[in-house]
């Protein structure tokens, strides 16, 4: 009979000496990765699938034992900004000698003042030999007919630069026409062109993505650049393009048997294009400089868009042409600062600023006969000062708030206000808050 593996049962999580723990020291957990790696592990994001509790949703989000986490630390500094999948998804497994599980992380240094939550963290320990050199990766894969799809992995990883940068391109399906000729009165598609036409929101549906999309285009570009400028300042970029394209193109010849010697010929030609854009770019700057003071600073821009066309001719004694046109465009900007000074040792005072907008613009045409056009200019201001103290369990938060937001067209909207703020915590994981203005 074979030797059973020996199972250690700890609070909160279940050990076994296959998986590589190599310490467990009050709320952090350290798994060791090794240097051989099984042939199914070749990013992080693959190793977090092989170690007992992780969990990896569609989108990208890391899952430990049911809860979120929130930050991913390189030898334990922060890197992302808003999402740390360039990290999980691009970073070699390889490069990293293990990975700590930090279940009760606090980036607020104030935290002895303030009441705020405990989050988790993940804080990845490179190996020597990979630190401050450069390392590349290509994936090239090709299908039938004509389908191409290459992705380019760059990155350097130093103690006061870390810069990461991704490069894809799609290519897929034969961009030539389909012929379809047909004797029957019915169609056989399950959303007719003429609807398209009509109501051209059918096109953001998955049935009809399923059913007629067969060519498709698109690149993603997308880059991550972290500076370590002094030990208690630094200063972080993200930025990403990405781009699909897909396009239909239809010939159709119908025979309609009207009688015994009567038919009609209906030739139909149709075309379809679908464009989405996305892009962005951040910055975040915070220092840390002085045991009394602490500065975030946030600067968002990203731009939509989105674009539908459908031409549709048809020929019978005479040659109908239908075409319909939908513009969507977003741009938006958001700014966010925080200054925060411990006065003493129970009182901290906080100032903060924020100021945005939100441009939409979006044209919709059918034909020559019907053109809508809509333009929204949305700006956001808002000022914030407040005192806070904490009392055992009890946190207090006090102070003025101004607000100015335009709304709609030409709608402007003016508050200031004072308000108070208490919570009270009974343990780590509950927190009740209530606010009066």
């Amino acid at each position: 009979q074979a030797e059973q593996p020996d199972i250690k049962n700890i609070p909160e999580i279940l050990v076994k000496p296959s998986l590589g723990v190599v310490r467990i020291s009050r709320d952090t957990i350290e798994y060791k990765i090794g240097n051989t790696l099984s042939p199914e592990i070749v990013k992080l994001e693959d190793v977090f699938r092989n170690f007992l509790g992780f969990n990896i949703t569609e989108n990208g989000r890391i899952f430990y034992n049911g809860k979120e986490v929130s930050f991913l630390l390189i030898d334990g500094d922060p890197v992302s900004i808003s999402d740390y999948n360039i990290v999980s998804q691009h970073l070699h497994a390889k490069m990293f000698s293990s990975i700590e599980v930090i279940q009760q992380y606090q980036s607020n240094r104030f935290i002895s003042i303030s009441s705020t939550k405990n989050e988790l963290a993940i804080n990845l320990k490179m190996k020597k030999e990979f630190r401050g050199r450069f390392n590349t990766d290509l994936t090239v894969k090709l299908a039938s007919p004509k389908g191409l799809y290459g992705m380019i992995e760059a990155n350097r990883i130093g103690g006061q630069v870390k810069s990461i940068a991704v490069v894809d391109k799609n290519i897929y399906g034969n961009r030539t026409e389909v012929s379809n000729p047909s004797v029957l009165n019915n169609q056989e598609y399950k959303v007719s062109l003429i609807s398209l036409l009509q109501h051209p929101f059918l096109l953001q549906t998955n049935l009809f993505k399923q059913s007629y999309l067969f060519n498709n285009a698109g690149h993603h570009v997308k880059m991550l650049h972290a500076f370590k400028l002094s030990s208690h300042t630094t200063f972080r970029i993200e930025a990403g393009k990405e781009r699909s394209d897909l396009d239909f193109k239809e010939q159709q010849h119908i025979n309609y048997f009207m009688g015994a010697n009567n038919i009609l010929n209906e030739k139909r030609n149709s075309k379809l294009n679908l464009s989405s854009e996305n892009s962005y770019i951040n910055f975040k700057f915070d220092h840390d400089r002085f045991k009394n003071n602490r500065g975030e600073y946030k600067l968002y821009f990203t731009h939509q868009a989105l674009k539908q066309q459908l031409q549709d001719s048809i020929e019978r004694d005479k040659k109908f042409l239908n075409y319909s046109w939908d513009d969507q465009r977003r741009k938006v900007m958001m700014f966010h600062g925080t200054e925060k000074y411990l006065i003493g040792k129970r009182y901290l005072l906080e100032i903060g600023f924020q100021a945005g907008f939100n441009n939409v613009y979006r044209l919709m045409q059918y034909n020559d006969i019907e053109k809508n056009e809509l333009k929204i200019l949305q700006k956001y201001l808002s000022t914030d000062i407040g005192l806070l103290f904490q009392k055992v369990k009890h946190s207090f938060h006090a102070g003025h708030r101004f607000v100015k937001e335009q709304r709609e067209l030409s709608t402007e909207c003016w508050k200031q206000y004072v308000f108070i703020e208490h919570q009270f915590r009974l343990n780590r994981s509950e927190e009740h808050t209530s606010e009066l203005q």
